[in-house]
């Protein structure tokens, strides 16, 4: 086979494997969520209201950077009913560390199972979903999300 070939194949297969992740397969109104205490939470208390929802990790460095973006972004929006969702995989207890050194008012969830098994597959990765309970916006990587042309999108989903 061809170098040029074998170059297509592996773009095509990438492109068919990344295409899993796309935010139509994620279901987040069934994800397997807990508050810190361990209490069982269920992403339909929240319908009917935009939600910020942001997958993330403690040891991730360009999460922990993002973090003050998005506390200056909650701040900005304290006029709407946006709800800010952090959710990690790791074990409750280091959250809640991380949440009394870095104490941002968010919501923290801890999620029951890999993230991978829902197509997150990088972190940072933010999904905004609307007040319709569809994903407006999706975005891997670090944002700052208080910058003035991030706030006026999330606005504009409001």
């Amino acid at each position: 086979m061809k170098k040029s070939h074998l170059l297509l194949l592996v773009i095509a297969f990438f492109a068919l494997t990344q295409s899993s992740c796309n935010r139509n397969k994620v279901n987040f109104w069934n994800l397997p969520l807990t508050d810190l205490e361990g209490n069982a939470v269920n992403l339909e208390q929240y319908k009917g209201k935009p939600i910020f929802l942001n997958f993330w990790a403690t040891w991730c460095g360009p999460c922990r950077k993002e973090k003050p973006t998005i506390e200056a972004a909650r701040k900005a929006l304290a006029d709407t009913d946006y709800v800010f969702l952090m959710i990690s995989e790791e074990d409750p207890e280091l959250i809640k560390r991380y949440k009394q050194a870095m104490p941002f008012d968010f919501t923290y969830l801890h999620i029951e199972r890999n993230i991978k098994t829902l197509g997150v597959f990088y972190i940072p990765q933010t999904y905004i979903i609307g007040r319709d309970g569809k994903v407006k916006f999706e975005h891997q990587d670090m944002l700052n999300w208080s910058a003035p042309e991030n706030l006026k999108k999330l606005r504009s989903f409001l």
